[in-house]
């Protein structure tokens, strides 16, 4: 495969992993109700950020995060 294919295809799958993991953390906090999303918004925008970072570490932590609260 060409390099620059190869790339693409990387940070698609790290922008896409990324996504989904703030998605479920954003979604994990809004189930904790709307005074604790609202009294931490700051700190939830700040992990949400930190995790779309990680790429497909963050979508891992973020699965097992929800995994250990079932």
């Amino acid at each position: 495969m060409d390099p620059v294919t190869l790339f693409v295809i990387f940070i698609t799958t790290w922008i896409v992993c990324g996504i989904n993991a703030a998605k479920r953390l954003n979604d994990y906090y809004h189930h904790q109700g709307d005074q604790f999303y609202d009294d931490h918004s700051q700190g939830i925008s700040e992990a949400n950020f930190s995790v779309f970072l990680l790429g497909p570490v963050g979508l891992v932590g973020v699965v097992l995060l929800l995994k250990s609260e079932q």
